[in-house]
Parts: C-alpha cells; structure tokens; sequence
C-alpha cells in the first residue's frame, strides 16, 4: 500500500476502516466508483474528501479493502 494510503487509514476509526474497506468491494462488484458507492450507502462518517483521495482501479481498491481489513496501528489495537 503506498505512503499516501496508509496516512489516510491512519487517521480513520475502526468503523470507517470497515466501512471504506466494503465500500471498495461493493464498487469492484458493482463497477462504479467509490464515491457513488459511498453516496448510495449513505456513509457520512467518511470525509469526500477521503473517498475521492482513495479512488483507484479494481487492483487498488481491492488492495486498499484488504488493507483497511486487516490495518493496525496504535490507535485501532484497542477497538
């Protein structure tokens, strides 16, 4: 995962990580972008900002779910 990812997962709360991470497999499924995909499911507690950072291929966006997944870091070990 590239340098720009991570510092965007750092920053989001276990709930966002899972909600971004099914976002991503939802759009590959569906062919659309995150950001519809985001607008459909309603998800407010993801910043615009942070979805449109996040868009990428079906290659990234699957990377990006499997490493929202499974990311630890110190501020999500105790959630």
């Amino acid at each position: 995962m590239n340098d720009q990812i991570e510092e965007i997962l750092f920053h989001l709360s276990r709930v966002q990580l899972t909600g971004l991470g099914c976002l991503a497999i939802i759009a590959i499924r569906e062919k659309t972008t995150l950001e519809h995909q985001c607008e459909e499911w309603g998800f407010s507690d993801i910043s615009h900002q942070t979805i449109l950072d996040c868009e990428m291929d079906d290659a990234g966006l699957l990377e990006l779910a499997t490493t929202a997944a499974t990311y630890k870091s110190g501020r999500f070990d105790y959630q």
